[in-house]
């Protein structure tokens, strides 16, 4: 296990969840990610790709949260509803930021 998986788990994401978080973490310092691809823009304009949907292991009932990533590189999670509220799907043209404001 490694040390970013370690405190993932820690923090009561999971084996699994955090072990995926590592990779992909992994997989953008080696540059394996190609490009940046949104598919949500937040209500006060950012970009952000959405990654998954995740169970939250040590809540009752089970939580879902939203695994998102910004332009930096950052990786986030926040509530499926409160991601919903908050965050616009940018549809076909993923990346346009005028086709997303238009709608």
């Amino acid at each position: 296990m490694s040390f970013i998986t370690g405190c993932l788990v820690g923090l009561g994401v999971g084996t699994a969840l955090g072990m995926f978080v590592t990779s992909l973490l992994v997989a953008a310092r080696r540059g394996d990610l190609q490009g940046f691809h949104p598919t949500h823009q937040h209500i006060k304009g950012g970009l952000y790709r959405l990654i998954c949907l995740a169970h939250v292991e040590v809540t009752y009932p089970k939580d879902i949260v939203a695994i998102y990533e910004g332009r930096d590189g950052v990786i986030w999670s926040r509530p499926v509803a409160e991601f919903d509220r908050r965050f616009i799907p940018l549809g076909e043209n993923h990346g346009d930021t005028e086709a997303a404001s238009a709608s």
